[in-house]
């Protein structure tokens, strides 16, 4: 019996779930370049508004208004060596031609979430910044608020939240739900 159990595991259910990990893995993938080059604008805005912070002279506490930038927008900045940037095991070797020529590159972040990096002008230093609120498809998936339209009717969308909500997790849902559907209004067959 126990012999059948094993070949049934290894034979069946050991491929079937190789399969299921790189057919989630290979969607991951294909979602986060769906539309990188839109992710990189909106990242450009990110660095854009760092890097002023970070060389105007005039105000001292340059760390703090990061961090206050970081609250309000959901973002972690850390400038970390070129060399240490360029090092990183789970940045692609055309990733890192971008960051070497100034572009802004990506950073595979295992567990979900976005991280770019860029060259500080001037220096031998990049600047990090780990997105929360980029890829707005994982706030609507790890939302833990399922929503799907009706079987009778697909213009009627059911919205199912857990039985305790509150009421950051509404909003962050109401804003991510707002971009998805917004996004998809310009996707075309």
């Amino acid at each position: 019996m126990l012999r059948l159990f094993l070949r049934l595991y290894l034979f069946l259910m050991l491929p079937a779930t190789a399969a299921f990990v790189l057919f989630m893995y290979v969607t991951d993938e294909v979602m986060a370049h769906l539309h990188a080059e839109e992710q990189r604008a909106r990242a450009g805005v990110a660095f854009d508004r760092a890097e002023r912070v970070i060389t105007d002279r005039r105000v001292p506490d340059w760390q703090g208004r990061l961090q206050e930038i970081e609250k309000t927008f959901r973002v972690e900045h850390r400038i970390v060596p070129m060399r240490e940037a360029l090092d990183d095991f789970f940045m692609s070797a055309s990733e890192k031609e971008r960051l070497r020529a100034g572009d802004i590159a990506f950073r595979d972040r295992p567990g979900g979430g976005n991280v770019y990096v860029r060259r500080l002008n001037g220096t031998d230093d990049a600047l990090r910044i780990e997105w929360v609120g980029t890829y707005e498809y994982l706030l609507v998936y790890y939302a833990i608020i399922l929503t799907f339209v009706t079987a009778n009717n697909n213009k009627v969308l059911r919205i199912q939240p857990p039985l305790v909500l509150s009421s950051g997790e509404a909003h962050r849902f109401v804003e991510a739900f707002t971009a998805v559907c917004k996004d998809m209004s310009t996707f075309q067959l």
